[in-house]
Formats: structure tokens, sequence, C-alpha cells
């Protein structure tokens, strides 16, 4: 046999790296994580006993190169029947021992190649090989033992050499029916920040006016993202692109697709268009994850979850990660609606209770039951006495709220009124402005049982925290004007201190991607080049956007001369 560079077989290293094409590029799906594994392998040998073996290895470490040029160009076939000739000749005029020991070597470079999968699944003790490695392999297995002088597979095969011929035609099929199937949890596969393509492959009635869309990536990807955050849609009504942002409903436990409930409004384009037009099929592009409101953020043992209406989907996507990891947590949800007819997820809501037992407390609250509804649990608004009743430890708790602004301006009135510690209150703001200050009372409960509840005096909800350390006031008197320069699109325009950029630019004829007007979607984010920007309430940024230069320009103010890239 010819040698390369005087020591090892160059059929046998042509072998090694046919091996590798034939079981990592199955259908063009070779990742840089299968070249980094092949390259772990080559520089540390310790794993193979057999000397010609190792020689090969060190061979293809220096000819990769070339072999791959000529695999890309063509020039050489991973079909079955070039690596089946390979091997053959790699075995050819080896003496029956050497011709066993290569081949079982060749088999355990095989099956580590197969393993190239996610390190975090491996250690969970989970196969990392995906199903069409899987599949490759048993061919590979099945090629090597028709070579007269292989050894023989072991009888006793591992989970990755599996011969079970239902097994291998299941996997096989299962790729074209559910791609999801073949997904591996590595860097290349992930959705984690930015803009994606995805089709709607769901859609679930949940009230008589919410619905809940769930989305597939395409091509799928693993989606993460934290529980409680918020996606901004990009959807084509009447032949223009309108941004709307609306939070994930599901959770990130459930990797492989994404839901987000939308609850129909009269005075919203998008949730109409969703409802009347969004199918199965359809498609869009979307991005983010956006959004602080995360208990993974705030981790503590005991929660309390308050949300009234469409507020509850942040808290279901909290509550879905909570039960599907079995979180030893003690939690206690609050739902305000409407009316019994306008209980999102009430049926999930109590299977979740019956998972999660004395783990979860469930306090499902209509204002108001119709005449003649089967109804026979508490009634009323959200009220000191109802907070006491359903949360009576409520001040060793941490506080997540959701819901309309005048909702979570009373409850957090009432928090601040008992002596709650702010910094133990966590508020959802996005799509909608801070809430108003308001004044709160305990108005009368019906609790579901006759037990009297504490009346307390009426109190003043908190007014709208000060403006962010270093920011202007909200309003000026001085008749101020700064210029803001677009440098993009070459537009120069005058604004007075207290008037929001992205204003300005939409009076001026700029068409810029916005979504929740609040600071907290992000949407809207530009690179300023030049010049002081000030934002209050800002939540869509973090401190290293800030320091890059990154602003959003919906509650953006220009203080002197700025300049955007934009």
């Amino acid at each position: 046999m010819k040698a390369i560079d005087g020591q090892a077989p160059q059929a046998l290293t042509t072998a090694l790296f046919l091996t590798f094409v034939f079981i990592t590029d199955t259908n063009g799906s070779l990742t840089s994580r299968d070249v980094e594994r092949l390259n772990q392998l080559l520089a540390d040998t310790s794993w193979v006993d057999d000397a010609l073996l190792r020689a090969a290895l060190a061979g293809l470490g220096t000819h990769y190169t070339a072999l791959w040029k000529a695999y890309d160009a063509g020039n050489i076939s991973r079909d079955p029947q070039n690596l089946a000739a390979a091997l053959a000749q790699a075995l050819n005029g080896l003496d029956a021992n050497s011709a066993a020991n290569v081949s079982a070597a060749l088999r355990l470079f095989a099956q580590r190649i197969a393993d190239s999968g996610s390190l975090a699944l491996a250690r969970l003790g989970v196969s990392a090989a995906a199903r069409a490695k899987q599949t490759a392999l048993l061919d590979f297995e099945h090629l090597l033992a028709d070579i007269p002088g292989a050894l023989a597979p072991p009888i006793e095969a591992s989970e990755t050499t599996a011969t079970d011929a239902n097994a291998t035609a299941f996997s096989a099929a299962a790729g074209d029916l559910w791609p999801a199937a073949q997904l591996e949890f590595a860097q290349e596969n992930t959705w984690k920040r930015g803009r994606t393509r995805v089709r709607c492959v769901q859609v679930t009635p949940e009230t008589h006016n919410a619905k809940s869309f769930t989305f597939v990536t395409d091509p799928p990807r693993v989606l993460t993202y934290k529980p409680g955050q918020f996606i901004t849609l990009e959807v084509p009504i009447d032949g223009k692109i309108v941004h709307r942002s609306y939070t994930i409903s599901s959770s990130p436990s459930r990797p492989y697709s994404l839901t987000i409930t939308v609850k129909r409004a009269t005075n919203s384009t998008v949730s109409k268009w969703l409802h009347e037009n969004a199918a199965p099929g359809f498609e869009m592009e979307i991005a983010g994850p956006n959004g602080n409101f995360s208990c993974l953020d705030a981790p503590a043992e005991k929660l309390l979850l308050i949300g009234a209406g469409s507020g509850i989907t942040p808290l279901m996507s909290m509550l879905r990660w909570l039960s599907d990891t079995a979180s030893p947590v003690d939690v206690i949800l609050i739902y305000n609606v409407r009316t019994p007819n306008d209980i999102i997820f009430e049926r999930e809501l109590h299977l979740i209770s019956s998972k999660m037992g004395d783990k979860l407390r469930l306090a499902i609250v209509p204002a108001q039951a119709p005449a003649g509804h089967a109804w026979n649990g508490p009634t009323g608004h959200f009220t000191e006495n109802l907070l006491r009743y359903f949360a009576a430890d409520f001040l060793q708790r941490e506080v997540f709220v959701c819901g309309p602004a005048g909702y979570m301006g009373t409850v957090k009135g009432l928090l601040d009124h008992a002596g709650f510690p702010a910094q133990r209150f966590h508020q959802e703001s996005f799509g909608a402005g801070p809430a108003a200050p308001a004044m709160v009372t305990p108005s009368a409960v019906s609790p579901p049982s006759s037990t009297s509840l504490p009346s307390a005096p009426p109190v003043a909800a908190a007014p709208r925290k000060a403006e962010a350390e270093g920011a202007a006031p909200a309003s000026f008197g001085d008749g101020t004007v700064y210029e803001v320069v677009f440098s993009k699109s070459g537009k120069s325009i005058i604004c007075k201190a207290d008037d929001f950029i992205l204003e300005i630019a939409e009076a001026h004829g700029l068409v810029l991607a916005n979504s929740c007007r609040a600071g907290a979607c992000g949407t809207c984010r530009l690179t300023k080049i030049e010049g002081t920007v000030l934002m209050d309430d800002q939540t869509a940024l973090t401190d290293e956007d800030i320091q890059s230069g990154m602003v959003v320009i919906c509650i953006g103010r220009a203080h002197g001369r700025v300049v955007l890239d934009a």
C-alpha cells in the first residue's frame, strides 16, 4: 500500500475522511460543531490503541484541507459504494489480527464522529447523535461488516448502533414528517435573538375574543428565551409591514415552537388582522426576544403573580416553565377577568394547578358573573381585601404584575400602602404608557365562603416614579430647540426639547420601525453617532447597548445636537 509521509497508508486516511463526511454530511447537514469534533479527535488520539489508525489520523490532519477541496469539487464522493471501496482497500493486505484491530478502531472513530452533538445533552446522559447521524452510522456498520477480514460488530449493540429495522425506518421517516426530530441543541441550530422567519402551525381559540398562534421557525431551529419576554411581529397588512409586540405565552421548556396569545381589540388593526387572516401556513418575520419581565431575573422561593385580562400571557409563560421544570417554588396566581367567559387558558390553568399541587394556589376572580352562569367562585375587583384573602403572606413574596395600566396602578398603590419593598415589585408595561396615579379602595369582594374580610381606608396609588437620573424634566417652557440629523436619509430636523424623536421623524415623512412606543420593545432602536438622547423609563436596552450608543427613539428626546444612524 502507498504510504503518506512514509507512515500511514493513503487508503486508510482516505477511508477516515470518507467515514467523516458519510456520517456528518447527510443531506448537506455538516456543521461547524462536526468539524470541531473531528479536530478534537485528531489532536488527541489517546482514545485509539491501534498504531496504524493513529498514524492515519495524523495523515488526515495534514491532508484534510486537500481532501475537503476534492470533496467540495465533487472529485470525491460520499456515496456508500465509494466508502465501501475505500474501506476494503484500507483493509486489503493486512493480516487477520491487524484487520480486526483496524476495523475496530474505524468503528470507534465512526461512533465518536456521530456523537458530535450538544455537550449539555451528553452531560445529561442523553445521546448526542442526531437521527440522521444514527442512521448513517448504522449504514457504516453494515458496510464495514460486509468487508472480508473486518471484525464483526458486537452482538450487544450500543444505543447508538441499535439494529432494530423498524426503529431505523421510523427514524429516517421522522426527519421528513417532524423536522424537529433531527434538531440538535447546538449553537448553529438555536435562535437566541434577532430576526427570524416563522410559520404558523396552529391556531387555538382560547375565548370568544382571544386566540393563540403557534409558530415554528423556517428552517427549523431550537427557540430560546426567558419566560415572560416578548417578540415583535412584522405583519404584512395592506401592502405594508406593521410592527407590533406581543408577549410569548409558551415556555422555553418546550423549545421547538413559540406561541403568542392575542386578544382581539376593536382599536387594534394588527390583532383584528391576525384573528381574521393568520392561519396554519402563514409566514412572517419576527424579532426579539426582548423584555426584562421574567421570574428568571428575580429568583425567589415564593412568588405572587397578579394579572388581568390578556395580562395573563407572560404569567402563563412563567407558570408553564415552573411546572415543566418541576421548580420547588411556592406560587400564588391572582387572575382578574371581566366575566367567566373571559378566562384565557382556563382549562390549562386548572391542569397546571393539579400538577403542581400545593405549590400553586389559583385565584381566578371575575368582576361579575352573568345571570344564569354556573360560576361558584369569588367575584369582584382587585382590592386590598382580595389581596389579603388570597395572599396573606404577600409581603414575603416576589411580585409580578401585568394588565391594563389602570389595573397595575391600583395594584402598585395597594402594595405601596402596605409597605411592600419596591425592589421586589416587577411590572410589565410594554404596549402601554406608565400607569397613571389612581384612587383605589378596598371595595367588597365576594369570597368563596362567608369569611369576614377586614376593611381598610382608601389609599392613593403611588405617582409615576421620578424620571431617570440625569434626565431633563418632562416639559420645557423656555422654547429651547435642537437639531436632529438622520445621517443615512440626509434629513436634518429642528425640534423642541420635549419632542420625541420618533414623532418628529414621522411628521417629516421618515418611516422608521416601531411598535410599543413605550420604550420597552426595542423595535425603534437606533445607533447614536453624536450627541445626547434622554430616555425616561426605557427597559429595552441593556447597559451594554447604551454604552455602545444605542437609543430608543419612541421615548428619546434630543438634548443638544444629535446625529443618528438612520
